[in-house]
């Protein structure tokens, strides 16, 4: 990523008018992007015209008109999919004229969904030692900010403490821990510093970020302020998923009501809506989204918390991470970390989707077993299917077989299973589901997803994709399929630039070793 780029904003902008927020001004009211448009731009920007087209280009949403009353989206997420086999309903929604792919609309629950669907009430329970993240959802009172009021009445240090000893980790990824983001930043030798909320939740399977926005964004808010606090920053941006326009709608009234209040004090927060790309889910792609560019991938060092948004040292955490945070300065981290299992502490929410009798949002321990969840939770399978396997963690996680149900819900332990804990949602898959068709759709999500800046995830993507559909559609390939695939995916992981490449392998590895039969009846033979 060229610094001269982010140069150019910080001059001729503020950060909250860019290249991203002109185009979608000029899509809302043209419903495209014309070569006057792009020049136009241009000249407000002062981005050369190669960095405005490649903006323009890069974003799903300015790639196609508005979808409109007439235009129904059809949702092509993983948890859709996995409930489109032999279902009346998902023929009806593809059979609509006119209607259009759209990204994950956070409706896993009920599966499968297209934009004219009406919202169906998911299954919202607590089956932990404490009720942290759904609390105000479940409880009689919405947040009212006293662990803002709080957390300001102590040391920045102090509130770094707390979190430090609570062991959270990031609810979105790879679970970085939390207290060392915000020491990194508080450290790091800075006049400005930026908080900003990752709502960029693209992970089919997951809608947690999604109902939380919705049914109580002050948690998120609060969650904002006191990382604010802790770090010394005036300023943090929400970023968020132009697919949930319910959540923008809750996110702005809760912040313009606490911002008339005067709870924020001098912290400013700026609502930022993505563009649509799954890659800006990323921390370093977010942030260059932010700056009004393409969401392409930076090579780290150095990290955010150093060197983040424009320069600056930036916290980067999603949205059911920042949930934790008012909880743990009202009750402490020790109590926090005094749930929990080994490594994993604290509770999870996690998300299930349509395939399971009672599908919803479950916060649970860490450390409760993936039976407990889907079988006495949920309800086990809907009448009439049985489990074939069980994605967790997004179309980057592994898919867990029915033997391997007992593994904990933690990050080392499913990772040990080849799978991803990430935001948790779980996709299940029941006995229509073809594991080749599956490789084929999630090889298809990573070559439209990528950014196209590192060669592995940009071109393998797309050749896994190939080898995959003509297996599938002419019966090509099937004696080199599993060794070709294997060094594939042994590539990906070992260069690819960010998590998109380097963790696709993952589920198609669960593929090839747990799910051979499914693959042998294309022709594919395996060397063992």
């Amino acid at each position: 990523m060229s610094k001269n780029l982010v140069r150019m904003q910080e001059i001729f902008g503020d950060g909250s008018d860019n290249a991203i927020t002109r185009f979608q001004r000029i899509m809302e009211s043209t419903g495209g992007l014309s070569k006057e448009a792009l020049a136009a731009v241009n000249d407000e920007t002062g981005l050369p015209p190669a960095a405005t087209l490649g903006v323009a280009t890069f974003y799903e949403d300015f790639k196609k008109k508005p979808i409109g009353p007439k235009q129904p989206g059809v949702c092509n997420g993983t948890a859709c999919w996995a409930d489109s086999v032999d279902n009346k309903k998902a023929a009806a929604c593809h059979a609509i004229p006119d209607a259009t792919p759209v990204a994950c609309l956070g409706l896993c629950h009920q599966a499968p969904t297209c934009t004219t669907d009406k919202f169906v009430e998911p299954v919202i329970e607590s089956h932990g030692a404490e009720t942290i993240v759904l609390r105000h959802m479940l409880g009689d009172a919405a947040c009212d900010y006293s662990a803002l009021k709080k957390a300001c009445g102590m040391a920045p240090r102090q509130v770094i403490d707390q979190i430090t000893r609570s062991q959270l980790r990031g609810r979105g990824g790879a679970g970085f821990p939390s207290g060392i983001k915000l020491k990194t930043a508080a450290d790091t030798d800075a006049q400005v510093r930026y908080i900003v909320c990752n709502a960029d939740e693209g992970d089919p399977g997951s809608y947690i970020d999604k109902l939380l926005m919705e049914r109580d964004p002050g948690a998120v808010i609060e969650g904002m302020a006191i990382a604010a606090h802790a770090i010394d920053a005036k300023v943090g941006y929400l970023y968020l998923r132009s697919e949930y326009p319910g959540a923008l709608k809750r996110i702005v009234e809760e912040v313009d009501q606490v911002t008339r209040a005067g709870l924020l004090g001098e912290f400013e927060i700026k609502i930022f809506v993505g563009a649509g790309a799954y890659i800006c889910g990323e921390e370093t792609a977010l942030l260059r989204s932010l700056e009004g560019l393409r969401g392409e991938v930076t090579a780290r060092p150095p990290f955010p918390a150093v060197s983040g948004l424009y320069g600056k040292p930036t916290v980067v955490n999603n949205v059911e991470t920042l949930a934790n945070f008012g909880w743990i300065v009202e009750h402490g981290g020790d109590a926090y970390a005094a749930i929990g299992h080994d490594k994993s502490r604290g509770t999870k929410a996690v998300c299930l989707n349509s395939i399971v009798a009672r599908p919803g949002i479950y916060e649970v321990d860490l450390g409760t077993p993936i039976a407990t969840i889907v079988n006495e939770y949920a309800g086990g399978l809907r009448t009439g299917s049985r489990l074939k396997g069980i994605q967790i963690g997004g179309p980057l996680g592994g898919i867990l077989p029915p033997h391997q149900m007992d593994a904990p819900l933690g990050f080392e332990e499913l990772a040990a299973a080849g799978c991803l804990l990430g935001h948790g949602g779980m996709v299940v898959f029941d006995q229509r589901t073809d594991m080749l068709q599956l490789a084929e759709h999630l090889w298809k999500f990573c070559a439209d997803e990528s950014c196209g800046k590192c060669v592995p995830c940009r071109i393998g993507s797309v050749r896994a994709w190939e080898m995959t559909q003509r297996l599938l559609r002419e019966g090509q390939g099937a004696e080199q399929y599993a060794p070709l695939m294997e060094e594939l995916c042994d590539t990906l992981e070992a260069t690819s630039l960010c998590a998109l490449g380097g963790a696709i392998p993952a589920p198609i590895q669960s593929i090839l070793t747990h799910y051979k039969p499914d693959l042998e009846k294309y022709g594919v033979r395996f060397a063992n």
